[in-house]
Protein backbone atom coordinates (compact mmCIF):
# COMPACT_ATOMS: atom_id res chain seq x y z
CA UNK A 1 0.00 0.00 0.00
CA UNK A 2 1.45 3.49 -0.80
CA UNK A 3 2.05 6.32 1.16
CA UNK A 4 -0.67 8.39 -0.52
CA UNK A 5 -3.39 5.53 0.08
CA UNK A 6 -2.31 5.46 3.67
CA UNK A 7 -3.17 9.01 3.63
CA UNK A 8 -5.90 8.98 2.09
CA UNK A 9 -7.17 5.88 4.31
CA UNK A 10 -6.23 7.68 7.78
CA UNK A 11 -7.31 11.42 6.62
CA UNK A 12 -9.81 11.32 4.34
CA UNK A 13 -7.87 13.10 1.69
CA UNK A 14 -5.50 12.55 -1.26
CA UNK A 15 -3.56 15.99 -0.05
CA UNK A 16 -4.89 17.67 -3.54
CA UNK A 17 -8.24 17.27 -3.25
CA UNK A 18 -11.97 18.33 -1.35
CA UNK A 19 -11.88 16.46 1.75
CA UNK A 20 -13.41 12.90 1.90
CA UNK A 21 -15.09 11.58 5.56
CA UNK A 22 -13.17 8.41 6.31
CA UNK A 23 -15.30 5.98 6.30
CA UNK A 24 -15.58 4.03 9.63
CA UNK A 25 -14.06 -0.09 9.05
CA UNK A 26 -16.56 -2.67 10.15
CA UNK A 27 -15.22 -5.08 12.45
CA UNK A 28 -16.87 -8.50 12.71
CA UNK A 29 -15.89 -9.62 16.37
CA UNK A 30 -15.04 -13.24 16.80
CA UNK A 31 -17.11 -14.79 19.15
CA UNK A 32 -15.57 -17.47 21.09
CA UNK A 33 -17.93 -20.61 22.97
CA UNK A 34 -18.32 -20.59 26.56
CA UNK A 35 -16.89 -22.95 28.37
CA UNK A 36 -19.90 -25.62 29.57
CA UNK A 37 -18.37 -25.48 33.17
CA UNK A 38 -18.93 -21.88 33.59
CA UNK A 39 -22.28 -22.23 32.08
CA UNK A 40 -23.39 -24.90 34.74
CA UNK A 41 -22.25 -22.67 37.68
CA UNK A 42 -24.42 -20.03 36.88
CA UNK A 43 -27.67 -22.03 36.20
CA UNK A 44 -26.59 -24.12 38.93
CA UNK A 45 -26.15 -20.39 41.74
CA UNK A 46 -29.74 -19.62 40.56
CA UNK A 47 -31.22 -22.90 41.47
CA UNK A 48 -29.13 -22.87 44.99
CA UNK A 49 -30.29 -19.05 45.77
CA UNK A 50 -33.74 -18.78 43.62
CA UNK A 51 -33.09 -16.26 41.28
CA UNK A 52 -35.75 -14.91 38.88
CA UNK A 53 -34.06 -14.82 35.31
CA UNK A 54 -35.31 -11.51 33.39
CA UNK A 55 -34.93 -12.90 29.82
CA UNK A 56 -37.82 -14.66 28.26
CA UNK A 57 -37.90 -18.48 26.95
CA UNK A 58 -39.90 -20.73 24.87
CA UNK A 59 -41.71 -23.89 26.53
CA UNK A 60 -41.08 -27.42 25.47
CA UNK A 61 -42.98 -29.49 23.01
CA UNK A 62 -44.87 -31.33 25.79
CA UNK A 63 -46.16 -27.79 27.16
CA UNK A 64 -48.13 -27.55 23.80
CA UNK A 65 -49.17 -30.60 24.50
CA UNK A 66 -50.49 -29.79 27.81
CA UNK A 67 -52.18 -26.95 26.02
CA UNK A 68 -53.93 -28.78 23.53
CA UNK A 69 -55.41 -31.35 26.49
CA UNK A 70 -57.18 -28.16 27.70
CA UNK A 71 -54.80 -27.09 30.32
CA UNK A 72 -54.02 -22.85 30.87
CA UNK A 73 -51.04 -21.51 28.32
CA UNK A 74 -48.60 -20.62 30.52
CA UNK A 75 -48.72 -17.18 29.52
CA UNK A 76 -52.21 -16.14 30.70
CA UNK A 77 -52.62 -14.37 34.40
CA UNK A 78 -54.56 -17.66 35.93
CA UNK A 79 -54.53 -20.80 37.84
CA UNK A 80 -56.28 -23.54 36.77
CA UNK A 81 -57.86 -25.13 39.89
CA UNK A 82 -59.61 -28.70 38.97
CA UNK A 83 -60.37 -31.98 40.60
CA UNK A 84 -58.49 -35.33 40.78
CA UNK A 85 -60.72 -37.09 38.49
CA UNK A 86 -60.23 -34.06 36.02
CA UNK A 87 -58.06 -34.97 32.47
CA UNK A 88 -54.60 -35.06 32.96
CA UNK A 89 -52.12 -33.87 30.46
CA UNK A 90 -50.21 -37.09 29.67
CA UNK A 91 -53.79 -39.32 29.79
CA UNK A 92 -55.50 -36.85 27.80
CA UNK A 93 -59.69 -36.35 28.53
CA UNK A 94 -61.25 -38.83 30.31
CA UNK A 95 -65.18 -39.47 30.74
CA UNK A 96 -65.38 -37.38 34.47
CA UNK A 97 -63.61 -34.38 32.74
CA UNK A 98 -67.28 -32.88 31.62
CA UNK A 99 -68.39 -33.45 35.34
CA UNK A 100 -65.38 -31.32 36.89
CA UNK A 101 -65.20 -27.55 37.76
CA UNK A 102 -62.03 -25.31 36.37
CA UNK A 103 -62.01 -22.39 38.41
CA UNK A 104 -60.02 -19.51 36.59
CA UNK A 105 -58.31 -17.55 38.97
CA UNK A 106 -56.65 -13.83 38.11
CA UNK A 107 -54.38 -12.70 41.26
CA UNK A 108 -54.46 -9.26 39.89
CA UNK A 109 -57.85 -8.99 38.29
CA UNK A 110 -59.31 -9.56 41.84
CA UNK A 111 -56.66 -7.79 43.47
CA UNK A 112 -56.66 -4.33 41.37
CA UNK A 113 -58.47 -4.97 38.53
CA UNK A 114 -55.69 -4.79 35.87
CA UNK A 115 -53.37 -7.22 33.96
CA UNK A 116 -50.28 -8.84 35.66
CA UNK A 117 -47.37 -7.26 33.72
CA UNK A 118 -44.57 -8.24 36.35
CA UNK A 119 -43.17 -10.47 38.13
CA UNK A 120 -43.85 -8.61 41.81
CA UNK A 121 -46.63 -10.34 43.31
CA UNK A 122 -47.90 -7.28 44.62
CA UNK A 123 -48.57 -4.82 42.08
CA UNK A 124 -49.57 -1.38 43.09
CA UNK A 125 -53.10 -1.06 44.71
CA UNK A 126 -53.70 -5.37 45.54
CA UNK A 127 -54.79 -6.25 48.89
CA UNK A 128 -54.19 -9.73 50.42
CA UNK A 129 -57.38 -11.84 51.73
CA UNK A 130 -55.32 -11.05 54.94
CA UNK A 131 -52.22 -9.36 56.07
CA UNK A 132 -50.42 -11.06 58.16
CA UNK A 133 -50.52 -11.15 61.76
CA UNK A 134 -48.92 -11.27 64.97
CA UNK A 135 -49.30 -15.37 66.15
CA UNK A 136 -51.30 -13.97 69.22
CA UNK A 137 -54.13 -13.10 67.82
CA UNK A 138 -55.44 -16.56 66.65
CA UNK A 139 -57.04 -18.04 69.15
CA UNK A 140 -57.54 -21.36 69.67
CA UNK A 141 -55.08 -21.91 66.66
CA UNK A 142 -51.61 -23.31 67.91
CA UNK A 143 -48.02 -22.73 65.91
CA UNK A 144 -45.51 -25.09 66.47
CA UNK A 145 -41.42 -25.50 65.58
CA UNK A 146 -39.60 -28.83 64.70
CA UNK A 147 -35.87 -28.65 64.73
CA UNK A 148 -33.93 -31.61 63.41
CA UNK A 149 -30.99 -28.55 62.66
CA UNK A 150 -28.55 -30.71 65.14
CA UNK A 151 -29.63 -34.37 63.91
CA UNK A 152 -27.70 -36.47 62.39
CA UNK A 153 -27.45 -37.35 58.73
CA UNK A 154 -25.30 -40.22 58.33
CA UNK A 155 -26.68 -43.96 57.82
CA UNK A 156 -27.12 -44.65 61.64
CA UNK A 157 -30.73 -42.19 61.23
CA UNK A 158 -32.58 -44.43 63.66
CA UNK A 159 -30.74 -43.35 67.08
CA UNK A 160 -31.68 -39.31 66.24
CA UNK A 161 -35.32 -39.57 65.75
CA UNK A 162 -36.42 -39.24 69.32
CA UNK A 163 -34.13 -36.35 69.82
CA UNK A 164 -35.71 -34.13 67.83
CA UNK A 165 -36.26 -30.22 69.25
CA UNK A 166 -39.89 -29.15 69.91
CA UNK A 167 -40.88 -25.53 70.05
CA UNK A 168 -43.91 -23.91 70.80
CA UNK A 169 -45.08 -20.45 70.50
CA UNK A 170 -47.11 -19.05 73.34
CA UNK A 171 -49.23 -15.72 73.81
CA UNK A 172 -47.02 -12.44 75.14
CA UNK A 173 -43.75 -15.13 75.73
CA UNK A 174 -42.89 -16.19 72.29
CA UNK A 175 -41.18 -19.84 71.52
CA UNK A 176 -40.82 -21.69 74.30
CA UNK A 177 -39.36 -24.68 74.58
CA UNK A 178 -41.57 -28.13 74.44
CA UNK A 179 -41.42 -31.56 73.79
CA UNK A 180 -42.51 -34.27 71.38
CA UNK A 181 -44.52 -35.38 74.01
CA UNK A 182 -46.33 -32.01 74.83
CA UNK A 183 -47.00 -32.20 71.25
CA UNK A 184 -49.08 -35.08 70.90
CA UNK A 185 -50.72 -34.06 74.29
CA UNK A 186 -52.19 -30.83 72.61
CA UNK A 187 -53.84 -32.16 70.18
CA UNK A 188 -57.82 -32.07 69.88
CA UNK A 189 -59.95 -34.21 67.80
CA UNK A 190 -61.25 -31.60 65.67
CA UNK A 191 -58.03 -29.82 65.11
CA UNK A 192 -56.27 -29.91 61.49
CA UNK A 193 -52.82 -30.52 62.05
CA UNK A 194 -50.54 -29.23 59.04
CA UNK A 195 -46.42 -29.19 58.86
CA UNK A 196 -44.67 -26.89 56.65
CA UNK A 197 -41.83 -27.87 55.05
CA UNK A 198 -39.39 -24.98 54.05
CA UNK A 199 -36.76 -25.53 51.18
CA UNK A 200 -33.10 -24.88 50.42
CA UNK A 201 -30.78 -21.88 51.66
CA UNK A 202 -33.18 -21.08 54.44
CA UNK A 203 -31.22 -20.60 58.06
CA UNK A 204 -33.22 -21.30 60.80
CA UNK A 205 -34.45 -17.69 61.86
CA UNK A 206 -35.74 -17.28 57.92
CA UNK A 207 -37.70 -21.30 58.51
CA UNK A 208 -39.15 -19.77 61.96
CA UNK A 209 -40.22 -16.26 59.97
CA UNK A 210 -41.55 -18.31 56.90
CA UNK A 211 -43.53 -20.15 58.49
CA UNK A 212 -45.35 -17.71 60.97
CA UNK A 213 -46.00 -15.55 57.93
CA UNK A 214 -47.59 -18.64 56.17
CA UNK A 215 -49.68 -19.57 59.24
CA UNK A 216 -51.01 -15.84 59.75
CA UNK A 217 -52.39 -16.69 56.17
CA UNK A 218 -53.98 -19.86 56.99
CA UNK A 219 -55.10 -19.37 60.41
CA UNK A 220 -57.58 -16.87 60.07
CA UNK A 221 -59.60 -18.97 57.84
CA UNK A 222 -59.93 -21.77 59.88
CA UNK A 223 -63.26 -23.91 60.26
CA UNK A 224 -65.54 -23.04 63.00
CA UNK A 225 -64.85 -25.69 66.15
CA UNK A 226 -62.01 -26.85 63.85
CA UNK A 227 -58.13 -25.40 65.60
CA UNK A 228 -55.33 -25.50 63.44
CA UNK A 229 -52.04 -26.91 64.95
CA UNK A 230 -49.30 -25.38 62.22
CA UNK A 231 -45.89 -27.28 62.62
CA UNK A 232 -42.99 -25.31 61.32
CA UNK A 233 -40.60 -28.28 60.22
CA UNK A 234 -36.92 -27.02 60.66
CA UNK A 235 -34.38 -28.46 59.05
CA UNK A 236 -30.48 -28.47 58.05
CA UNK A 237 -30.26 -26.72 54.28
CA UNK A 238 -28.33 -23.31 55.21
CA UNK A 239 -25.88 -23.21 52.84
CA UNK A 240 -22.32 -24.68 52.45
CA UNK A 241 -18.85 -22.97 51.60
CA UNK A 242 -17.71 -24.04 48.43
CA UNK A 243 -19.05 -25.46 44.66
CA UNK A 244 -23.15 -24.47 44.50
CA UNK A 245 -23.67 -28.16 43.12
CA UNK A 246 -21.42 -29.55 45.49
CA UNK A 247 -23.87 -27.75 48.33
CA UNK A 248 -27.17 -28.46 46.46
CA UNK A 249 -26.53 -32.38 45.89
CA UNK A 250 -25.70 -32.40 49.84
CA UNK A 251 -28.70 -31.03 50.64
CA UNK A 252 -30.37 -33.77 48.40
CA UNK A 253 -28.83 -36.08 49.85
CA UNK A 254 -29.99 -34.69 53.51
CA UNK A 255 -33.61 -35.18 52.50
CA UNK A 256 -33.48 -38.97 52.19
CA UNK A 257 -33.15 -38.28 56.57
CA UNK A 258 -35.20 -35.58 57.13
CA UNK A 259 -38.07 -37.71 55.26
CA UNK A 260 -37.15 -40.48 57.90
CA UNK A 261 -37.90 -37.79 60.67
CA UNK A 262 -41.08 -36.62 59.32
CA UNK A 263 -42.52 -40.25 59.24
CA UNK A 264 -41.43 -41.43 62.38
CA UNK A 265 -42.93 -37.79 63.76
CA UNK A 266 -46.24 -37.98 61.76
CA UNK A 267 -46.32 -42.17 62.50
CA UNK A 268 -46.30 -41.37 66.20
CA UNK A 269 -49.57 -38.75 65.57
CA UNK A 270 -53.46 -40.20 66.22
CA UNK A 271 -54.46 -42.22 63.16
CA UNK A 272 -57.45 -40.58 62.80
CA UNK A 273 -56.22 -36.98 63.25
CA UNK A 274 -56.68 -35.11 60.06
CA UNK A 275 -53.00 -34.46 59.14
CA UNK A 276 -51.46 -32.27 55.87
CA UNK A 277 -48.52 -31.80 54.61
CA UNK A 278 -46.76 -28.61 52.39
CA UNK A 279 -43.38 -28.80 50.78
CA UNK A 280 -41.78 -26.37 49.11
CA UNK A 281 -38.65 -26.50 46.53
CA UNK A 282 -36.46 -29.21 48.19
CA UNK A 283 -39.20 -29.80 51.00
CA UNK A 284 -41.20 -31.40 48.43
CA UNK A 285 -38.33 -34.49 48.60
CA UNK A 286 -38.69 -34.32 52.29
CA UNK A 287 -42.82 -34.60 52.58
CA UNK A 288 -43.46 -37.43 49.50
CA UNK A 289 -40.34 -39.05 51.12
CA UNK A 290 -42.10 -39.81 54.50
CA UNK A 291 -45.57 -40.65 52.69
CA UNK A 292 -43.16 -43.16 50.62
CA UNK A 293 -41.91 -44.47 54.14
CA UNK A 294 -45.44 -44.55 56.02
CA UNK A 295 -46.35 -46.97 52.56
CA UNK A 296 -43.61 -49.30 53.16
CA UNK A 297 -41.63 -47.91 51.40
CA UNK A 298 -37.56 -47.98 51.33
CA UNK A 299 -35.86 -44.90 50.76
CA UNK A 300 -32.33 -45.36 50.69
CA UNK A 301 -31.34 -47.95 53.22
CA UNK A 302 -33.74 -46.21 55.45
CA UNK A 303 -37.12 -47.48 56.33
CA UNK A 304 -39.68 -47.47 59.35
CA UNK A 305 -39.47 -50.96 61.17
CA UNK A 306 -41.53 -50.01 63.66
CA UNK A 307 -44.41 -48.35 63.55
CA UNK A 308 -46.75 -47.24 66.18
CA UNK A 309 -50.13 -46.82 64.17
CA UNK A 310 -49.80 -49.23 60.90
CA UNK A 311 -53.03 -48.14 59.53
CA UNK A 312 -54.23 -44.05 59.62
CA UNK A 313 -56.22 -41.61 57.86
CA UNK A 314 -55.37 -40.10 54.44
CA UNK A 315 -53.14 -37.17 54.43
CA UNK A 316 -53.53 -34.18 52.40
CA UNK A 317 -50.61 -32.81 50.20
CA UNK A 318 -49.52 -29.99 48.35
CA UNK A 319 -46.29 -29.64 46.54
CA UNK A 320 -45.03 -25.93 45.68
CA UNK A 321 -42.02 -25.76 42.93
CA UNK A 322 -41.20 -29.09 43.95
CA UNK A 323 -37.61 -29.92 43.13
CA UNK A 324 -37.99 -33.47 42.66
CA UNK A 325 -37.86 -35.73 39.41
CA UNK A 326 -41.24 -35.60 37.29
CA UNK A 327 -42.06 -39.20 37.40
CA UNK A 328 -40.39 -40.08 41.44
CA UNK A 329 -44.06 -40.84 42.26
CA UNK A 330 -44.86 -43.39 39.83
CA UNK A 331 -45.03 -47.44 40.24
CA UNK A 332 -41.59 -48.44 40.60
CA UNK A 333 -39.84 -45.01 40.81
CA UNK A 334 -38.42 -43.56 43.80
CA UNK A 335 -41.73 -42.22 45.84
CA UNK A 336 -43.82 -44.84 44.81
CA UNK A 337 -45.59 -45.27 47.81
CA UNK A 338 -46.06 -41.79 48.52
CA UNK A 339 -50.11 -41.76 47.18
CA UNK A 340 -50.58 -44.83 49.25
CA UNK A 341 -50.74 -42.36 52.40
CA UNK A 342 -52.70 -39.18 50.48
CA UNK A 343 -56.15 -38.89 50.80
CA UNK A 344 -55.12 -35.73 47.76
CA UNK A 345 -52.24 -34.80 46.49
CA UNK A 346 -52.27 -31.14 44.73
CA UNK A 347 -49.12 -30.28 42.76
CA UNK A 348 -48.61 -26.60 42.13
CA UNK A 349 -46.21 -26.42 38.93
CA UNK A 350 -45.03 -23.92 36.79
CA UNK A 351 -43.63 -23.67 33.33
CA UNK A 352 -42.08 -20.40 33.49
CA UNK A 353 -40.22 -21.43 36.84
CA UNK A 354 -36.31 -19.68 35.56
CA UNK A 355 -34.64 -21.97 38.77
CA UNK A 356 -36.41 -25.06 37.91
CA UNK A 357 -35.61 -24.85 34.36
CA UNK A 358 -32.45 -25.90 35.17
CA UNK A 359 -33.03 -28.77 37.37
CA UNK A 360 -31.94 -31.19 34.98
CA UNK A 361 -28.30 -29.50 35.39
CA UNK A 362 -28.04 -31.70 38.93
CA UNK A 363 -27.47 -34.47 37.56
CA UNK A 364 -25.49 -33.68 34.30
CA UNK A 365 -26.53 -34.28 30.96
CA UNK A 366 -30.05 -35.88 30.81
CA UNK A 367 -30.85 -35.34 34.58
CA UNK A 368 -35.25 -35.77 34.97
CA UNK A 369 -36.71 -32.61 34.76
CA UNK A 370 -38.34 -31.45 37.91
CA UNK A 371 -42.10 -31.88 39.01
CA UNK A 372 -42.77 -27.98 40.20
CA UNK A 373 -41.88 -27.52 36.42
CA UNK A 374 -43.02 -30.29 34.17
CA UNK A 375 -46.29 -31.79 36.53
CA UNK A 376 -46.17 -35.36 36.80
CA UNK A 377 -44.91 -37.18 33.83
CA UNK A 378 -47.13 -39.78 32.76
CA UNK A 379 -49.29 -39.28 35.05
CA UNK A 380 -52.31 -41.69 33.45
CA UNK A 381 -49.18 -44.77 34.99
CA UNK A 382 -50.77 -44.12 38.74
CA UNK A 383 -53.30 -46.19 38.03
CA UNK A 384 -56.60 -45.85 41.14
CA UNK A 385 -54.40 -43.05 42.46
CA UNK A 386 -54.61 -41.05 39.31
CA UNK A 387 -58.19 -39.55 41.15
CA UNK A 388 -56.22 -38.27 44.10
CA UNK A 389 -53.98 -35.94 42.09
CA UNK A 390 -54.89 -32.15 41.27
CA UNK A 391 -52.29 -30.68 38.83
CA UNK A 392 -52.34 -26.34 39.15
CA UNK A 393 -50.48 -24.16 36.53
CA UNK A 394 -49.61 -21.39 38.68
CA UNK A 395 -47.43 -19.37 36.17
CA UNK A 396 -50.32 -16.86 36.07
CA UNK A 397 -49.63 -15.93 39.69
CA UNK A 398 -45.63 -16.08 40.19
CA UNK A 399 -44.46 -15.51 36.57
CA UNK A 400 -40.90 -16.57 36.48
CA UNK A 401 -40.21 -16.88 40.11
CA UNK A 402 -39.46 -19.52 42.03
CA UNK A 403 -38.51 -17.82 45.84
CA UNK A 404 -41.24 -18.74 48.53
CA UNK A 405 -42.23 -15.15 48.50
CA UNK A 406 -43.72 -15.37 45.21
CA UNK A 407 -46.31 -18.22 46.66
CA UNK A 408 -46.24 -16.85 49.87
CA UNK A 409 -47.58 -13.59 48.70
CA UNK A 410 -50.15 -14.59 45.72
CA UNK A 411 -53.49 -14.20 47.02
CA UNK A 412 -54.92 -16.75 44.76
CA UNK A 413 -52.46 -19.68 45.93
CA UNK A 414 -53.20 -18.64 49.55
CA UNK A 415 -56.61 -19.14 49.03
CA UNK A 416 -56.11 -22.97 47.46
CA UNK A 417 -53.76 -23.41 50.22
CA UNK A 418 -56.32 -22.85 52.64
CA UNK A 419 -58.94 -24.58 50.72
CA UNK A 420 -56.28 -28.09 51.11
CA UNK A 421 -54.66 -27.37 53.97
CA UNK A 422 -57.59 -26.74 56.26
CA UNK A 423 -59.73 -29.23 54.35
CA UNK A 424 -62.55 -26.81 54.10
CA UNK A 425 -64.33 -29.52 51.78
CA UNK A 426 -64.10 -32.05 54.80
CA UNK A 427 -64.48 -35.16 52.14
CA UNK A 428 -61.94 -37.85 51.30
CA UNK A 429 -61.46 -39.31 47.65
CA UNK A 430 -63.91 -42.72 48.71
CA UNK A 431 -66.44 -39.78 49.55
CA UNK A 432 -66.20 -37.95 46.44
CA UNK A 433 -65.89 -41.19 44.22
CA UNK A 434 -69.42 -42.05 45.97
CA UNK A 435 -70.92 -38.67 45.13
CA UNK A 436 -69.58 -39.16 40.90
CA UNK A 437 -71.26 -42.56 41.24
CA UNK A 438 -74.77 -40.71 42.68
CA UNK A 439 -74.44 -43.38 45.57
CA UNK A 440 -76.08 -42.35 48.88
CA UNK A 441 -74.40 -44.89 51.20
CA UNK A 442 -72.27 -43.37 53.88
CA UNK A 443 -68.95 -43.91 53.68
CA UNK A 444 -66.71 -44.58 57.20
Amino acid sequence: MTRVENQIRATGTSGDGPHVPAQPRRVRRATRPRAMTTIHAILLVLLAVGAVGATDFSTRSDFRVAQSNGQVAPSESSIVICAGEAALRDGGVNDTAADETAIAINDTAEATGNALSSGDDHPAGATDPSPPASPDRFGPNQLWLVSTRDLPDCPCVHCGAGRIEVHRYECGTGWQRSSQKEFLAASEPASVTTVFVHGNDTGATEARNEGRHLYSRLAPAACPGRPVRFVIWSWPSERILGRVRSDIQVKACRTNAEAFYLADFLDGLDPKARVSLSGYSLGARVTTGALHLLGGGVLGDRQLETRRHAERSGVRVVLLAAAMGDDWLLPGMRYERALSQADRLVVMYNPLDAVLRFYPLMYGRGGPDALGYTGIRNACCLGEDRQKVCELNVSGAVHRGHGWGHYANSPSIIRQLRHELLMHDNTTVAQRAVDAAGDTTAVE
